[in-house]
């Protein structure tokens, strides 16, 4: 579908369902009612995805435009049996809206917030002073040429406490800024090339303290060719910063000041079969980094359009996860003999191969169904090694682990009518883990509920109300004894004016408190909570 939408010159977008637009490789996504907020797909999605909204009257087009789409789609312009709660617009109503659209130019947004959380509590009543506290801020630049190139500015700054039971409050501060600029030559060809920035620092009292920097480049090209060959290659190079303070005497990482490099060439080409009912997509990632040297990371999936309402899919990719400072850099205590914890200067990547399969079904306008089943392959997974196997000390962190899991994935949305919205989940993975030969580690385990289930309802109100509320059982978590749970959230927002929207949450509202993980002797148990939250965008 991308293939030929860019062969014809045409963006890619999908309707409402983000999840399938980022799956897809799509260049945005529309999000209609009952869809993720504006807010929510942007933060899902980063800053690349062009995402729509929907407005039947001038007021909802103001509002989605002060809370950052892209683009309107105004409508209904005509009666429809489809939407008999809409207004219609008709053309008087469309062209105000079209007036209301900003024109190329320079736009700004700035924006801050400010949240905190009390405390949780172990099962036997105590406290577990954990409460935080974060105040964050940021503004976005962006500049359209009328010429066909676009260029955006952005950055964050954010500092934040949180509260520990036996020292003082843990400190995190930093920032960070992105410039990317895009040039769109034709239909056909368009150039990327973006830098990042970012600063943390953190103090852990009585733990750590780290000062971290980051830096990014990437250029990457989308060239269309042929009619059927939809290309997307680049470069990528990042550069790390890193200095551990080591002041307390319960661990350290080794040397204290690191700098590191990784450089990455990537490339993928969609390819639209002759028949148009296929489509291949080949991809390819090769990286270098200073721990394991080369990395290579293929995927292969293919898509077929059984019929006009249905689609199957089938992929298989190698993914790694290649070391950090934790894992080869991390000793305790801080000072030899280092009779706890030692470094493992030959950790190696932890790898992954996973075979994927899907399909997709729209038996009615209003109904939507897609099943997903997978199996992953692990290898070299990190173990926690004895350095003399007859000894229970010191430890090493190793690569002596591997296993697999299975599982499915079952989603059903549902549009009952204009105004209201169900969606139904469900999600099973066995994952089984297991030590290689020669490990000493403990027996493996995990920590994950095999089985979850959730369901919500979207409801569009007379006088810019909305009601949503959201059910979701999880199974137990066999290896902490973390009994199985249900709760339900809702919420209730009031949109009183362009910009401004007034809601009411609830969270976890079936239960005072309840576990959700951790082996008893430290689980916090989480609380219900109701909380007024007032939103302004100007």
């Amino acid at each position: 579908m991308r293939a030929a939408c860019s062969a014809a010159g045409s963006l890619f977008i999908v309707n409402d369902h983000l999840d399938v637009a980022l799956l897809a490789g799509a260049g945005g996504v529309h999000l209609g009612a009952g869809a993720p907020s504006l807010e929510a797909a942007r933060r899902v999605a980063g800053p690349d995805l062009l995402i729509g909204a929907s407005a039947s009257t001038l007021p909802a087009a103001r509002a989605a435009l002060a809370a950052g789409a892209d683009y309107l789609g105004a409508g209904p312009a005509f009666p429809t049996p489809l939407k008999p709660a809409k207004p219609v617009l008709g053309a008087a109503g469309v062209a105000a809206i079209a007036r209301a659209m900003p024109a190329p130019g320079l736009y700004y947004r700035v924006y801050g917030k400010y949240a905190g959380r009390g405390e949780t509590q172990f099962s036997d009543g105590r406290s577990g002073a954990n409460d935080w506290r974060m105040t964050q801020g940021g503004m976005r630049l962006d500049w359209d040429g009328a010429t066909g190139s676009r260029l955006t500015l952005q950055g964050d700054i954010y500092d934040g406490h949180i509260g520990q039971p036996t020292a003082a409050d843990i400190r995190t501060s930093g920032g960070n800024a992105l410039v990317r600029w895009t040039r769109t030559f034709s239909n056909e060809s368009e150039l990327t090339v973006q830098g990042y920035y970012d600063r943390t620092y953190r103090r852990i009292p009585g733990t750590f303290a780290e000062d971290l920097e980051s830096h990014d480049v990437e250029l990457q090209h989308r060239l269309a060719s042929g009619g059927r060959h939809d290309w997307i290659w680049g470069l990528g190079y990042r550069f790390i910063d890193d200095q551990q303070h080591n002041d307390y005497p319960l661990l350290a990482f080794l040397p204290a000041h690191v700098r590191r490099e990784w450089f990455n060439v990537f490339a993928q080409d969609e390819i639209t079969l002759p028949d148009d009912r296929w489509h291949l997509t080949l991809g390819a990632k090769l990286e270098h980094n200073d721990y394991t040297g080369f990395e290579f990371q293929p995927s292969v999936r293919v898509a077929w359009l059984v019929s006009r309402n249905q689609t199957a899919w089938a992929a298989i990719s190698r993914a790694v996860r290649t070391p950090s400072r934790i894992d080869g850099e991390f000793f305790s205590p801080r000072d030899p003999p280092f009779s706890t914890l030692q470094g493992n200067p030959n950790f190696d990547s932890e790898k992954l191969v996973a075979w994927e399969l899907g399909y997709r079904v729209q038996p009615q306008p209003q109904l939507s169904l897609s099943l997903a089943l997978f199996h992953h392959d692990y290898d070299r997974l990190r173990s926690i090694e004895r350095v003399n196997p007859a000894t229970p000390l010191p430890l090493f962190l190793g690569n002596l682990q591997e296993g697999s899991s299975e599982g499915v994935e079952l989603t059903a949305d549902y549009h009952a009518t204009a105004a209201w919205r169900l969606r139904a989940g469900f999600t099973w993975m066995d994952l089984d883990l297991r030590n290689k030969t020669g490990s000493t580690a403990a027996p493996a385990t995990h920590t994950d509920a095999e089985a979850q289930f959730s369901f919500r309802s979207m409801l569009d109100l007379p006088g810019d109300f909305e009601w949503d509320v959201t059910y979701r059982h999880v199974a137990r978590i066999v290896s902490q004894d973390v009994p199985a749970y249900g709760e339900i959230d809702t919420r209730l927002g009031w949109a009183p004016a362009p910009g401004w929207d007034v809601s009411i949450v609830g969270q976890n509202l079936l239960h005072d408190r309840h576990a959700e993980f951790n082996p008893r002797a430290s689980r916090q148990l989480i609380a219900r909570g109701v909380y007024l939250r007032i939103t302004c965008r100007h």
